[in-house]
């Protein structure tokens, strides 16, 4: 998992976060969907398995996982939990509930 997981609503201050970081440190700097697909008014990840082999057969493992956040989106980045949708950190949000927030392809 992630140590630490910060939103950037420009890329000036993206930029100045970075320079503060310890050199050898290594970063993940993705670009946020900014109207982003939602269950019920929730953000929501996919997490499926496949195997691609040299041949180009893509074979999709029959279990896989929906993790859906607990808080309703919004577009503010301060509500965190409303982007997030990290088991870890989902926990702690107020509306959290763990039957709601993952779904597995066993259930």
């Amino acid at each position: 998992g992630g140590k630490q997981i910060e939103l950037f609503s420009n890329f000036a201050d993206m930029q100045e976060f970075l320079q503060d970081m310890i050199k050898d440190e290594m970063v993940l700097v993705q670009k946020y969907i900014e109207k982003p697909l939602l269950i019920s008014g929730s953000k929501f990840d996919l997490r499926l398995y496949v195997l691609v082999t040299a041949e180009r057969k893509v074979y999709l493992y029959n279990e896989g996982e929906v993790k859906i956040s607990a808080s309703q989106y919004s577009s503010d980045p301060e509500k965190r939990g409303a982007h997030i949708t990290n088991y870890h950190l989902q926990v702690h949000e107020e509306n959290y509930e763990k039957s709601t927030h993952m779904i597995s392809t066993n259930d």
